[in-house]
C-alpha cells in the first residue's frame, strides 16, 4: 500500500519580523526564490505589507489560528492528496 499525505499550498500576510517558528511548527517551506527572499524582507519602517507562499505535509494543513496569533493572516491557496 503506497503512502497518501496531502499537499497544503498557501499564503500568508503580514507586516514586520516573519514568525519564523512557523516553518518548523506548520512543517513548510517557501514554494520559490522570491517567495524565500520575503520571508527575510523587512521594509524600514517595518509597516509595509507582504505575502508569501508557502506550502505544507502536514496533516491537517497551516495552523490557521496561530499565524494569525503572530498578526499574519493565512489563506489556503491548494489541498491535494499525492
Amino acid at each position: 500500500m503506497p503512502y497518501i499525505f496531502e499537499v497544503t499550498d498557501f499564503a500568508v500576510t503580514g507586516r514586520g519580523d516573519f514568525p519564523w517558528d512557523m516553518l518548523r511548527f506548520d512543517e513548510c517551506w517557501p514554494t520559490g526564490i522570491e517567495d524565500g527572499n520575503a520571508i527575510g524582507g523587512v521594509s524600514q519602517r517595518g509597516t509595509d505589507r507582504r505575502s508569501v507562499r508557502l506550502r505544507t505535509h502536514r496533516i491537517g494543513g497551516p495552523s490557521l489560528k496561530r499565524w494569525e496569533s503572530f498578526g499574519w493572516h493565512c489563506a489556503i491557496i491548494s489541498e491535494e492528496a499525492a
